[in-house]
């Protein structure tokens, strides 16, 4: 559910005065991640009610994952994937006996990106 521009004014102005300014780029983090796996999530709590409008206090924040076993398995399948492509680019690099600054630049953007196409 999106809130109005003006609720998400008000609810930053109230987490600047608070100095609870960092949990907004926590949860935008999190969110992220949950996005990318696609994992079913709420938000929920002190962040939630500020987002619409209501003034209340609050230092963390609450998401709800209704399936907590789905998201274990969709997270530790992909970590699984990015790490078997990591250790083949670096084992590759290894057994060439060479330092290519290239091998150590791919296995950055593997990092960087979601390993949809392989999997194990």
């Amino acid at each position: 559910m999106k809130t109005s521009p003006q609720s998400h004014e008000r609810a930053e102005f109230l987490r600047e005065s608070s100095g609870s300014t960092n949990i907004e780029k926590t949860l935008v983090k999190a969110v992220k991640v949950l996005a990318l796996f696609p994992i079913p999530h709420y938000v929920c709590g002190g962040f939630a009610v500020q987002e619409h409008g209501y003034p209340r206090f609050t230092v963390d924040v609450d998401i709800i994952v209704p399936d907590v076993q789905l998201a274990r398995e969709k997270l530790r399948t992909e970590i699984l994937a990015l790490q078997w492509l990591i250790s083949s680019k670096l084992s590759t690099h290894i057994e060439r006996g060479i330092d290519r600054v290239q091998d150590y630049a791919d296995v950055v953007q593997l990092i960087k990106v979601k390993p949809t196409a392989t999997r194990l």
